[in-house]
């Protein structure tokens, strides 16, 4: 799903409205503070008492806090935010910004018990610079390490794995919240008069170590968020290379528009890096509510795929059930689990008489072995789906003929689940072919015993049939001419046996026809032949039949005459 994504075309541009919106909060600061200060603490605790600037310094005051508690609270949940989208997609950036957004909001937490507690004691405000300084370089050093990892890793093709990052996330999060309560626990004890000044009013650069921050922001921070976008753009890229600009103008402000802690510019510098805080909110929403876009569609799929699953089994099971063949399903164990009525009535037995009991249970005990042992093989997968015959044996104990297909069911990974088992009754078929074989060995012994040669050809014109005569009056042998061509027999009239032939396979017979014929030795004998046609049993004419009488032996040796013949409708029987 994140794959997915991640590749989507809406995912790699940032939406101008918000690119606009947050450019001209960022600067609005700067613009409010070139018409004239707004608010602020009064410039020096030892000035006459005005009740109008204590008025003043009092709501100054209020504002500030309220401007730092809200940056704390957008912070935490921006943390939070972040750490669900990673809970939910996997993203290292989204544990990047989480991560560094619960320590920074932890700093924040610092900077303001911190300045609360130290701006009642003189020597204060230099307590409160330098937690202040240290929340504001918390963020861009933090995200800084975080993105340079995942630039690292994007730039080998991979992505860190998800379990790294949540031990990674976990150690920076616990580190971070023991070492700002040691640091507030230290800085809290000494005299504040010793902690050195952050802070110079009366210089060009009213806050040198905030320019750091500004180094950060512009000089580390930027660049390095356009390298990571510009390789794998995605909302939360976009988001980051958004957060340089606010922080980098905050930052600016800080450097050389507050003089004092608590001015107007101070208040607007704030305010400006809790827009900063706002912009990763705002990119979070974003992910957040296209990834479940994402997850709703995905939901809706699924939930079609189910619906259309459960018509597809139930489709399924009412062919399953109305099958006119036996059909039963096994599990990987062997096992039925499911058979129709027409295998109920095959084996002549209920359902609650086969379900729960393995496959080759109702086979005739002299082959149960072998059975299983099939059905063994195809569940392991090394067996073709082929006919089995087996003999199975109803509960009366007559037996019945069965032709077997065993063929495995799968699962979605590939895995052979189940055995699927068509099972059809060929007990009848097994006695017509008994039947059919014990005719043509009867047919057989008969064209061997019989007086009179026959022969017969496929429709190709290859010898299929050579009797015992035909050796005795030709000179060859059966398994010289079985499957031979009959134009490579010598012949002195090939045309006209080829008329005869093209006569029979036509389905126009022949009888009593005088031909001269050729022995194997060279010898001419007169015959006379009668030829009929011979059919299958869809009525298609499939080869020729031929009885050859030696006319000479039986002395009708004019033309015509009417030899010693074999009842007309023995070569349609062949």
């Amino acid at each position: 799903m994140s794959a997915r994504f991640a590749r989507s075309p809406a995912t790699r541009r940032v939406p101008p409205a918000l690119i606009a919106s947050l450019l001209a909060l960022g600067f609005l600061a700067l613009a409010v503070h070139c018409v004239g200060p707004v608010g602020g603490f009064p410039a020096a605790r030892d000035a006459p008492p005005d009740p109008g600037l204590a008025v003043r310094g009092l709501i100054s005051d209020l504002s500030h806090t309220l401007i730092e508690w809200t940056g704390v609270c957008l912070a935490f949940f921006t943390a939070a935010l972040a750490l669900a989208l990673f809970r939910l997609r996997g993203d290292p950036l989204a544990a990047v910004i989480g991560g560094s957004f619960f320590c920074t909001a932890l700093f924040d937490v610092l900077h303001t018990l911190a300045s609360a507690t130290a701006l009642r004691y003189p020597g204060g405000e230099r307590l409160a610079a330098l937690t202040g300084t240290a929340s504001r370089i918390a963020m861009p050093a933090l995200l800084i390490v975080g993105a340079s990892i995942v630039l690292r890793w994007r730039a080998r093709g991979v992505e860190p794995s998800e379990r790294w990052t949540r031990l990674t996330l976990a150690f920076t999060m616990t580190a971070g919240a023991a070492g700002l309560t040691a640091l507030y626990s230290s800085i809290s004890l000494p005299d504040f008069p010793e902690i050195p000044e952050i802070y110079r009013p009366g210089a060009p650069i009213h806050r040198p170590w905030d320019l750091l921050t500004l180094a950060l922001w512009a000089g580390l921070a930027g660049p390095l968020f356009w390298r990571l976008h510009h390789r794998k753009p995605t909302v939360l890229s976009g988001t980051l290379l958004l957060l340089a600009v606010p922080s980098s103008v905050s930052a600016l402000q800080f450097v050389v528009g507050s003089p004092l802690l608590g001015n107007a510019s101070s208040a607007h510098a704030h305010l400006v890096r809790m827009i900063a805080y706002f912009t990763p909110l705002a990119g979070l929403f974003v992910g957040l509510w296209r990834n479940c876009r994402v997850c709703d569609c995905a939901l809706a799929d699924l939930e079609r795929s189910r619906t259309a699953t459960a018509e597809e089994a139930a489709r399924y099971r009412d062919l399953f059930e109305q099958a006119p063949v036996a059909c039963q399903v096994a599990d990987a164990q062997g096992v039925v689990r499911l058979v129709n009525r027409a295998a109920c009535v095959l084996l002549e037995r209920s359902e609650a008489e086969l379900a729960g009991r393995p496959a080759w249970d109702n086979v005739d005990p002299l082959e149960r072995s072998q059975a299983r042992a099939a059905l063994r093989l195809t569940l392991n997968g090394r067996a073709a789906v082929v006919r089995r015959e087996r003999t199975y044996v109803r509960p009366g104990g007559q037996t019945i003929r069965v032709a077997a297909y065993d063929a495995p069911l799968r699962t979605p990974s590939g895995d052979i689940g189940g055995l699927h088992s068509t099972l059809v009754d060929t007990t009848q078929e097994r006695r017509n072919w008994e039947e059919r074989e014990a005719a043509l060995s009867r047919l057989h012994i008969l064209l061997q015993t019989l007086p009179a040669a026959v022969a017969a050809v496929d429709v190709n014109g290859k010898i299929t049939v050579w009797n015992a005569a035909c050796e005795r009056l030709f000179g060859w042998t059966r398994e010289e001419v079985l499957n031979t061509p009959l134009a490579g027999f010598p012949d002195p009239s090939p045309e006209h046996t080829r008329r005869l032939l093209a006569d029979a396979l036509t389905g126009r017979p022949v009888a009593d026809c005088s031909v001269t014929r050729l022995r194997k030795d060279g010898s001419a004998f007169p015959a006379a032949v009668s030829t009929a046609a011979l059919r299958d049993a869809n009525g298609e004419i499939v080869g020729a039949a031929a009885v050859i009488v030696d006319l000479a032996k039986r002395g009708a040796v004019r033309l015509g005459g009417q030899p010693d013949s074999l009842p007309a409708n023995l070569p349609s029987a062949i």
